[in-house]
């Protein structure tokens, strides 16, 4: 008898991995991620490929420890977002000063500034996350996304127009998810 060959064995763990994938789907229905995704946000599609690019937020158990898991990967984007903003001002700083250098560098640190506040707000809405207090954590995020956030949006640094817009969706996806954890919420 022949031995199976890489490919063979690598196309049949696959087919297997797949039809197992689809039974526990099938047994629990949709996926917590697509669930709550696509009843609490008005970004769907973004919630769930970030939330299901993410290990911990695949693990995830239970809404809250998805909406724990998403504030996680929102800090995630934020500092990954804070060191581009800072390199880009690095590189402007380093660059022959001129009037419109002046400003722009003064516009990237206002960016800068911004994400640096975002970060310090999602970190302190974490915190308050894992106390279980659902309403100081809505307002941490909340102010994230009208005040921190802002500071870089407010400059209109075409450089950083997706980073912000991408960053700002996905903090919205966030702050959607939280609110059902809040008692009596009203969203009007």
């Amino acid at each position: 008898m022949a031995k199976p060959d890489f490919l063979t064995i690598f196309l049949l763990l696959l087919v297997l991995n797949k039809s197992f994938s689809l039974a526990a789907t099938a047994q629990g229905g949709e996926s917590l991620i697509s669930k709550a995704c696509r009843k609490e946000t008005d970004y769907p599609d973004l919630c769930i490929s970030t939330l299901e690019a993410n290990d911990v937020s695949k693990k995830a158990k239970s809404y809250e420890s998805l909406c724990g898991a998403a504030m996680v990967v929102l800090k995630s984007q934020l500092e990954k977002a804070y060191l581009f903003v800072t390199e880009s001002l690095a590189k402007q700083t380093n660059s022959t000063p001129s009037e419109t250098n002046s400003k722009t560098k003064t516009q990237i640190q206002g960016c800068a500034d911004g994400f640096q506040h975002a970060i310090r707000r999602i970190n302190d809405g974490i915190t308050a996350f894992d106390k279980k207090n659902y309403e100081d954590t809505y307002s941490k995020i909340n102010t994230l996304i009208f005040e921190s956030l802002d500071e870089c949006k407010v400059k209109r640094l075409d450089m950083f127009q997706n980073l912000n817009d991408v960053t700002d969706a996905f903090a919205n996806v966030v702050l959607s998810l939280l609110e059902n954890l809040v008692p009596a919420f009203d969203k009007y």
